[in-house]
């Protein structure tokens, strides 16, 4: 048996749902002051921005710097590397509102001369620093990459001897102080007149120069027939 409500308790009870859905729509469609609404009226909620980075770093190694971002809650930047790597020591420095691209960009300027990259990846927000060692470090901060050439001497022979030619590159390479004098490699080959020079790039330049100064052999020009003129003819026995 069916129990049916009088009508005005059905008209309060409907009264009341309608109530309801008005201010659950409601709740949906107005949105608080400030806070964005996309085209359908619903409120976007964006996630917070990260805060730029403020960082006194007394000094340490690579590791102690990524220790002192956890600690203070800095999840922007990130750097990975070899443990030898993460030992490299850093100055002391300290950077005030500052994104996560430009303490990168800092700590390549403070590594340049310690022998070790660092690859930044990500945006100017979120930033991931790989580090990775050089093979040579020494010769990139010297200027001293291995470079090689080599010379044919024989135009220059009939004026000046090998030694003459040796020691004038020799004696320019060794009148700047700064210049290590075993960098200089230099080897004369007889069977080719060839002389071989390895060493910085600078020395290479410098081999050149003085090979430019030397009095040389006017080179042979043999006579070309113009276009069209047959060769002379041999004389027929």
């Amino acid at each position: 048996m069916k129990t049916l409500l009088p009508r005005p308790c059905l008209f309060a009870v409907i009264l009341i749902l309608g109530s309801v859905s008005s201010i659950c729509h409601g709740a949906e469609t107005t949105p608080a002051a400030g806070m964005p609404v996309s085209s359908s009226g619903t409120v976007q909620v964006s996630p917070p921005a990260e805060p730029n980075i403020d960082i006194d770093f007394p000094g340490g190694s690579i590791a102690q710097l990524v220790t002192l971002l956890a600690k203070s809650g800095i999840n922007s930047f990130n750097l990975i590397g070899e443990k030898p790597d993460m030992e490299v020591q850093l100055p002391p420095f300290s950077l005030r509102n500052v994104e996560p691209g430009a303490l990168g960009a800092a700590l390549q300027v403070l590594l340049r001369h310690s022998g070790v990259n660092l690859m930044l990846q990500g945006t100017s927000k979120a930033i991931l620093g790989v580090l990775s060692r050089e093979q040579n470090p020494a010769a990139r901060s010297t200027g001293s990459r291995s470079a090689f050439e080599s010379f044919q001497l024989t135009p220059y022979l009939a004026d000046q001897t090998v030694d003459d030619i040796v020691g004038a590159i020799r004696a320019g390479w060794e009148l700047d102080p700064a210049h290590d004098g075993t960098a200089l490699r230099l080897r004369f080959h007889p069977a080719t007149s060839v002389l071989l020079v390895s060493g910085p790039d600078d020395a290479i330049v410098l081999a050149r120069n003085v090979l430019m100064q030397l009095k040389r052999t006017p080179e042979k020009r043999h006579p070309i027939n113009p276009i069209g003129t047959p060769p002379p003819e041999t004389e027929k026995k």
